[in-house]
């Protein structure tokens, strides 16, 4: 009886660490990086996207979060290892190239197999000046 508790409760307790892992695997494995930023390239011109939503019958006071797209590239400043991803973290609007930056990435859980290996979104902690070499 005891032993088929004891079973039960750990299938439970896997199951739930399974669901968490599944659900949350961008939060529980994502990296911050501190580095300089080597570039950071607005996704979408922010005048084609409210233009066309206009067009479309869209409200004139929404501006849709694709206007804040970035596509973000930081060197580490301890090992060189270089991350990219993209954002719509607001943020990134102001940040230049050559700015040193902290940084989180979230990465594609390895089950999505076309993105796995890559990541999922990049957002900004801090800027800083870079250190003197």
């Amino acid at each position: 009886m005891k032993a088929t508790l004891a079973l039960t409760i750990s299938l439970i307790i896997l199951m739930a660490a399974g669901l968490v892992t599944f659900k949350y695997y961008d939060l529980l494995f994502a990296e911050t990086v501190e580095g300089e930023v080597i570039d950071v390239q607005r996704v979408t011109e922010p005048g084609i996207i409210v233009n066309s939503q206009t067009l479309a019958g869209g409200k004139g006071g929404d501006i849709p979060d694709k206007v804040f797209s970035f596509a973000v590239a930081m060197k580490e400043l301890n090992g060189g290892k270089i991350h990219t991803s993209s954002s719509e973290d607001r943020q990134w609007g102001v940040v230049q190239k050559g700015f040193c930056a902290k940084a989180r990435f979230f990465p594609f859980p390895p089950w999505n197999l076309e993105k796995r290996g890559t990541n999922r979104s990049v957002r900004l902690i801090q800027i800083f000046e870079c250190p003197k070499p």
